[in-house]
């Protein structure tokens, strides 16, 4: 529970900070970096340990910078602006159907751009700054939020695991070979995330799981031997007593 609490804090004070700093960038160099479609983004970028893949929102953005566009400026005066901008997003949808990138925030971004391209500005300026660019803040900071919270959890869940250092070795033993369903002697994150559940009663995530496992494997192949799995579950007590 309290990993996971402490995780969620940090996600949203990173995300808090993050939108301050941008603020402050803004007023600083006069430059726009935030528009409200950008609560959105920031939701799913840190709403996740890591942020997702970039793909999604490049391939929203071009969408609705070609697709979407074209078709909002073409149906604007011709039929009501609620079925014009219905239809660029449903021109949107079909877009993310086919390539297979969502990023939902972006289906507003052809009426921003017709809002900026109706008053001073242009379409093409309005995609650089605020879009790409505000975005690209966001992003960088999820990245670095992620590394902060992936060190926080994994420690915490790392000196949990060391309070049941008096776990009996049959029972490790036991767990792990159940838990090694393809025989193959290594448990994968999947495999380590059941395992301590029913060992430790430790209900971790995979992200969790998996970072515990980058820490302890020790060839990088991505898996644990029986022996790591002890060492994640804090069985050195006999070790230390010999010492």
């Amino acid at each position: 529970m309290w990993p996971s609490a402490v995780d969620a804090a940090l996600a949203g004070v990173g995300l808090g900070g993050t939108f301050a700093l941008m603020g402050m960038i803004e007023a600083k160099l006069s430059v726009k970096l935030l528009v409200p479609p950008m609560m959105a983004s920031g939701i799913i970028f840190f709403s996740g340990r890591a942020p997702p893949h970039p793909r999604g929102f490049l391939s929203g953005t071009f969408g609705c910078a070609s697709l979407s566009l074209g078709l909002l400026s073409f149906l604007t005066g011709r039929v009501s602006p609620a079925a014009a901008q219905g239809a660029a997003a449903g021109a949107l949808l079909v877009w993310y159907k086919a390539t297979k990138c969502m990023f939902p925030p972006a289906a507003v971004l052809s009426v921003l751009m017709m809002q900026a391209s109706a008053g001073s500005g242009s379409a093409l300026s309005f995609v650089l700054f605020p879009w790409l660019a505000g975005h690209g803040c966001l992003y960088a900071s999820a990245l670095g939020v992620s590394a902060v919270r992936t060190s926080v959890v994994t420690s915490m869940s790392r000196a949990k695991l060391r309070s049941f250092e008096s776990l009996p070795e049959a029972l490790m033993r036991d767990t792990f070979v159940k838990f090694d369903t393809s025989g193959d002697g290594y448990l994968d994150a999947s495999e380590l995330k059941l395992a301590l559940r029913v060992a430790l009663k430790l209900d971790l995530s995979i992200d969790d799981c998996t970072a515990l496992i980058r820490s302890t494997d020790k060839n990088g192949d991505g898996v644990i031997d029986y022996g790591e799995f002890k060492t994640i579950c804090g069985a050195q007590r006999q070790k230390r007593v010999i010492e």
